[in-house]
């Protein structure tokens, strides 16, 4: 991308050449074949352009490149993540209920992704937002999916959970798990994995443990696991990839509950649990989490 030009985004632009540059970008950046992210300072630019014109297409398209940018690239999520201007911006786009929410939430979850501490503190600001957008249930199915994806990112961070919990997150968690039609984009599991992540920092046993329990989340985290150790996408078709350290600790907090633990055995975790152990020893995060739940899962 070292000859691509650029000018388009500078300060004063017309808004069709802003547009023209951002619609070219992400065709570049959707390709297949594209491994190249654009240098730091233009994807200042991108955040500078969505901020300045707050709704519009010009903001959904630039969350679409920033989405793309930091599912390509680990550097630019911290980029992208301590950028103030982007915080603000995505706050703003929740506040005036914008078309944009979307691409934002996409823009939001890429950049969480096995991201620093201090990066996830700076979103808890849109923790009110996400959780109200989960309790409306008439709401944009996929829109709630990435919301609770984005809050299982940010439950992987022990420091932003306190504030997910006084956000009552888990409470809108469980209206997911409860629910008959699973969301879009293993949005389903992802408020699992996220409920199973607050409630294991928890003194007592939560009641919406006791909600999960009837639920028929058990044979989906075992399709997700089954999915994860073969390297495929769950749910199937979406392109979602789960790591086997993250789907691990699912199944680890998950199974510190006693009453989980034979529905857990039931849905067939165990041998997979035993097969990510046989096959890499090397995730060193993953062997953790596996142990801890076979040890769990053994007991009565």
């Amino acid at each position: 991308m070292q000859h691509y030009d650029w000018t388009g985004l500078d300060p004063g632009a017309e808004i069709f050449q802003q547009l023209s540059v951002l619609n070219s970008l992400y065709t570049v950046l959707i390709s297949p074949s594209n491994q190249a992210v654009p240098p730091d300072e233009i994807i200042e630019k991108i955040i500078t352009v969505i901020h300045h014109a707050q709704h519009g297409d010009r903001v959904s398209l630039g969350f679409a490149c920033i989405e793309q940018i930091t599912y390509l690239d680990s550097h630019c999520r911290e980029v992208v993540g301590l950028n103030e201007l982007f915080i603000q911006s995505c706050f703003e786009t929740f506040q005036i209920q914008s078309q944009s929410r979307l691409p934002c939430l996409g823009a939001v979850r890429n950049t969480l992704w096995r991201c620093s501490d201090e990066v996830c503190q700076n979103f808890l600001c849109l923790v009110p937002s996400l959780v109200e957008t989960i309790n409306l249930t008439d709401e944009d199915p996929e829109l709630r999916s990435l919301c609770c994806t984005v809050i299982q990112n940010l439950t992987l961070c022990g420091k932003t959970r306190s504030t997910l919990i006084k956000n009552y997150a888990i409470e809108a968690l469980a209206i997911v798990i409860k629910e008959q039609q699973p969301l879009p984009c293993g949005g389903t599991l992802s408020a699992a994995s996220a409920i199973a992540n607050l409630c294991a920092d928890l003194e007592t046993e939560h009641p919406v443990l006791i909600e999960m329990e009837n639920s028929s989340i058990f044979s989906s985290v075992a399709d997700c696991f089954w999915a994860t150790l073969d390297g495929t996408d769950y749910p199937t078709g979406t392109g979602l990839l789960w790591d086997k350290w993250e789907i691990s600790l699912a199944v680890a907090n998950i199974a510190r509950s006693k009453r989980f633990r034979k529905k857990l055995r039931d849905a067939g975790i165990m041998p997979l649990l035993i097969r990510a152990l046989e096959e890499d020893s090397e995730d060193i995060q993953a062997t953790s989490y596996c142990l801890h739940a076979l040890w769990d899962l053994a007991m009565v």
